[in-house]
């Protein structure tokens, strides 16, 4: 690389490294990253066993496991590691750009990416998503070699990639439907590549295989609803950034590459198949359609606003004038997005009942499983209990229905394994009444009306989605 390049590459990962440490732990964890730190912290037997009751996985989670064993389950450590994820995801967009485009468009692509407000919102979640994109580009530039040279060492190097790509999530099929429909349309050496996929498969079948529960585990996507057109629209300006930065990407793409460049129908196929098919099958089978599913199809879409940028115009002034006022909205938005996806404040929430509560008063909450996040910050030594749910109904008189419990009636199931384990056994004390996000998962709210029917309501008050009743 020339020196300006080198100059201007380092800029760039200064500048995506420090998005992603600025205000790393400034937000407390919400549920799926207490899920994530609670999988990871047990034996490493036991993490596997959990992951093949769920819908994820080992690889993110594998990492995670030794992470947190050297710098600990703070949210500040923990997401760093997504952070570095994210990091290496825009690296290795600059050299995927580089050598299949110009190593201009990939310097674009890269500072496009290392804003992106969507990229950065998951390079600060501890959640496999920002590794789930770096693995994809990883296995896309394997992809590319593969095409030039069917070597045994780009043949393993593709393998090795995409296998680790669906070790992080099996939606990483996508990308190889985006690598077989660009394959075929090369019209030479199919069997190999197919006898390639074919090795793939078997390298994850076991996976799948003893992932006995997985068709169960699904039933946690349920709080996804069934996509609409605007839901497809949507999606694309999530990955943009917002809808003023999609219409300017639209005219960039319009107007920027209407000149045939090679690998560019790869790129539109990465932008446009993936979100389609879990469109269409989010229609025909079961609702997955979500924007953190399609997030490595950000990279496609970085390279063809840098090749398009480069195509609009040869004046370097230009181009440098463009990409600026893209990573100025960008910022903006990113901004914005922050504000707009705040994770539930746990952190606030438990400093606020520690001082509220007296003994003998009891806490609720509503639905079950969040309960994990509550008890991170307000009952450490139980977050770390393998039996939760009975270490704070004993330690802290905190419970939840369980998750076959029939709302509401005297007779409902509390998880605790005392013999006072009915809702009703608790109707002479204090209850504190905890609902998260009641209008997506409790829309009825039925809980909080068994419970005023027989109490009076003597506090209100709500820490962003999390709201809080007290009846005396």
């Amino acid at each position: 690389m020339k020196k300006k390049t080198i100059i201007i590459f380092i800029a760039i990962i200064v500048l995506a490294l420090s998005v992603r440490l600025y205000g790393l732990s400034k937000e407390s964890f919400w549920l799926d990253e207490t899920l994530s730190v609670r999988q990871t912290q047990i034996p490493y037997k036991d993490t596997i066993h959990l992951l093949h009751n769920d819908v994820h996985t080992p690889l993110y989670f594998t990492f995670l496991w030794g992470w947190i064993r050297i710098f600990g389950t703070g949210e500040y450590a923990t997401r760093l590691l997504s952070a570095l994820f994210g990091l290496g995801a825009v690296i290795a967009l600059f050299f995927f750009g580089r050598k299949y485009l110009s190593e201009k468009a990939g310097l674009i692509a890269a500072a496009i990416l290392a804003v992106s407000p969507l990229a950065l919102f998951y390079s600060q979640e501890v959640r496999p998503y920002s590794l789930f994109l770096l693995l994809a580009i990883l296995s896309m530039h394997c992809y590319l070699s593969l095409i030039r040279t069917m070597s045994m060492r780009n043949c393993s190097l593709y393998i090795l990639a995409t296998l680790g790509l669906l070790y992080t999530h099996l939606f990483g099929a996508l990308v190889i439907i985006v690598q077989t429909l660009h394959f075929i349309s090369k019209r030479k050496n199919i069997k190999k590549f197919l006898i390639l996929q074919a090795i793939i498969l078997i390298g994850i079948l076991p996976w799948i295989i003893s992932s006995t529960h997985y068709t169960e585990s699904v039933r946690y996507l349920k709080w996804i609803g069934t996509p609409t057109l605007k839901s497809l629209i949507g999606v694309y300006g999530d990955l943009a950034g917002g809808a003023i930065l999609l219409v300017l990407f639209i005219a960039i793409i319009i107007f920027g590459t209407y000149k045939k460049r090679k690998f560019d129908h790869l790129l539109l196929l990465w932008l446009i198949v993936p979100p389609l098919v879990m469109f269409l099958s989010s229609q025909a089978i079961l609702p997955v359609f979500h924007v953190r599913y399609v997030l490595f199809v950000a990279p496609a879409l970085a390279l063809l606003i840098g090749q398009g940028i480069i195509n609009i115009t040869k004046r370097q002034p230009v181009q440098i004038g463009i990409l600026i006022i893209i990573l100025a909205i960008s910022a903006a938005l990113a901004i914005a997005h922050e504000r707009q996806l705040e994770k539930d404040d746990w952190r606030t929430f438990s400093k606020f009942i520690q001082e509220q509560r007296t003994h003998g008063d009891i806490l609720i909450i509503s639905p079950f499983y969040q309960m994990d996040p509550l008890i991170y910050y307000y009952d450490p030594p139980c977050f770390k209990s393998p039996t939760l749910s009975s270490c704070v109904a004993s330690r802290d008189s905190i419970f939840s229905l369980t998750e076959n419990a029939t709302c509401c009636s005297g007779s409902s199931q509390l998880t605790s394994v005392a013999y006072k384990n009915h809702l009703g056994d608790y109707m002479d004390r204090t209850v504190w009444l905890v609902s998260v996000r009641g209008g997506l998962y409790d829309r009825n709210n039925t809980l909080h009306t068994y419970i005023s029917n027989r109490k009076n309501l003597t506090l209100e008050k709500e820490i962003g989605n999390i709201e809080i009743y007290k009846f005396e």
